[in-house]
C-alpha cells in the first residue's frame, strides 16, 4: 500500500511542481521502516532541484504508548507518555539518512519534537495545557498543528524559505 501511495504522490508532485515551489512533507516513518524513507526523500529532493524548488521535511514520528482518549482524564504525565530518549532512539536511523541534507540550502529538516515535547518526554497533551493534542497514538490533532504553526513559520523565515 505504501509503494502505490508513494508512486501516486511522486507522479502528482512531478506534474504540479514549479520553479521556486516549497515542498513540505512529513513521513509517518515508524510505520513504514527505513528502507523506503531514504528513497522517497532522495526522489523528492532530486525532483525539487530540477525545478529550483526547495524541500521541508518533518521526520519526527511520535507514537504514544496509549490511546489519547484514555489519557484525557489523567494528570500529566499520563500513561501515553513516551520519553524523549525513546523518541530519539526510534528516530535515529531516519535522521542518519537525512544527514546528507542537513547543510543543504534547499532542504530544511524541522524536528518538531523540540516544540511539541518537553525536554524529557512527549505526552498526549499540547505542551503546558490540558488540551489533548492527538487523534490517536500516532496522529496529532488539528489543534496541535495550530499550536506548532508559529514555531514552524519562524524556522521557515530563519531559513529563508518564507519572505
Amino acid at each position: 500500500a505504501f509503494n502505490s501511495k508513494r508512486q501516486h504522490f511522486l507522479s502528482l508532485l512531478q506534474e504540479a511542481l514549479c520553479p521556486n515551489d516549497v515542498i513540505v512533507f512529513g513521513v509517518h516513518t515508524v510505520s513504514y521502516g527505513t528502507g523506503d524513507f531514504k528513497g522517497l526523500v532522495d526522489r523528492v529532493v532530486a525532483m525539487a532541484r530540477k525545478q529550483s524548488a526547495r524541500v521541508v521535511i518533518f521526520p519526527d514520528d511520535i507514537e504514544l504508548k496509549d490511546d489519547p482518549r484514555f489519557c484525557a482524564s489523567q494528570s500529566p504525565p499520563s500513561t501515553c507518555l513516551v520519553t524523549r530518549k525513546e523518541v530519539d532512539h526510534t528516530m535515529a536511523p531516519y535522521l542518519k539518512q537525512l544527514e546528507q541534507y542537513k547543510n543543504a540550502s534547499d532542504v530544511l529538516i524541522i524536528r518538531d519534537v523540540d516544540d511539541s515535547c518537553y525536554n524529557d518526554h512527549c505526552d498526549a497533551f499540547v505542551p503546558n495545557t490540558r488540551t489533548i493534542g492527538y487523534r490517536d497514538p500516532g496522529h496529532r490533532s488539528f489543534i496541535f498543528h495550530r499550536f506548532l504553526e508559529p514555531f514552524v513559520c519562524m524556522r521557515l523565515l530563519n531559513a529563508g524559505f518564507l519572505q
